[in-house]
């Protein structure tokens, strides 16, 4: 049984960005079991090019990526005209001493710590009131 997040609303599209494929894998399950339409990306190039073509409702990211880092990624999509006004948020192995200060610094608007479960992860997205 699917979760009814989302019954009598428009689907709302987030991207995922993580350069670990199981980590994208988990994250698209757990939203879109939610109603949640996810498209994933191993890096945050491939997220900015598309970008250009669609605009997701949310920006899911993990921190420490070898491309792009987060931080830098979130504030790329800040900086354009285009993307600045799409919330993202961070997900990392980090500890949340060492990211929270960065959060608001880069423009992001929350952070869950890997490993995490549906409950936190639903919680943080859930506060952005897509």
């Amino acid at each position: 049984m699917k979760d009814s997040t989302l019954t009598d609303r428009q689907v709302k599209s987030i991207f995922v960005v993580d350069d670990c494929e199981s980590h994208n894998i988990l994250l698209k399950k757990l939203l879109t079991d939610c109603g949640y339409q996810v498209h994933t990306f191993n890096d945050g190039y491939d997220l900015l090019e598309n970008l250009k073509e669609e605009k997701p409702h949310l920006v899911i990211s993990d921190i420490n990526m070898p491309e792009i880092n987060g931080f830098d990624l979130c504030k790329e999509i800040k900086s354009r005209s285009e993307s600045k006004d799409i919330p993202v948020m961070f997900v990392s192995s980090l500890d949340e001493d060492e990211v929270n200060g960065e959060v608001e610094k880069n423009g992001a608007v929350g952070f869950v710590q890997k490993p995490f479960s549906k409950k936190p992860l639903m919680d943080a997205v859930m506060a952005q009131k897509l």
